[in-house]
């Protein structure tokens, strides 16, 4: 699936669209009222408070789609702070590579945090997770995309 309407579909009746960094596929130049308008007008104004994020993570290679969000936490406070959205193992990467939706604060590109999976991939009760860069591989020259292309990331 391609990035793009990987994080369009990441969206909810509860997560707009501007939490995945996507704020150019939201209408702002339509001067009809449309539902949700006000709502987005508003987190535009006051900023979102959580954001969808890449992380690379710890645990056995994640071989199969998670049928469920994976937990994703604090690891000073041991404080539950968001949800995995999808993972999976990356050669490439030589590490499990997933997208989570968490608090502004947490978004910072090197934040530590720790994620609970599932018994089959976990090696401990919550293994390590680190906030990084996105798209997790960079694509061809010619190929960056909108996003990538003004600021060097997808989110």
């Amino acid at each position: 699936m391609h990035n793009h309407i990987k994080q369009l579909w990441d969206c909810t009746f509860t997560h707009s669209i501007l939490l995945t960094g996507n704020l150019f596929y939201a209408p702002q130049s339509i001067s009809y009222l449309y539902t949700g308008k006000k709502a987005l007008a508003q987190i535009k104004a006051d900023g979102p408070t959580h954001k969808l994020a890449g992380i690379r993570m710890g645990g056995k290679p994640i071989e199969w789609y998670n049928a469920d969000f994976y937990h994703v936490f604090d690891q000073n406070k041991k404080e539950l702070i968001g949800y995995v959205t999808s993972a999976w193992y990356s050669p490439a990467q030589e590490c499990n590579i997933a997208m989570c939706m968490l608090p502004v604060g947490y978004t910072e590109i090197g934040t530590k945090l720790g994620v609970a999976l599932p018994n089959r991939y976990k090696e401990q009760d919550v293994d390590d997770a680190e906030v990084c860069k996105t798209p997790f591989k960079q694509p061809h020259k010619g190929n960056e995309g909108r996003g990538l292309n003004l600021t060097g990331s997808k989110l």
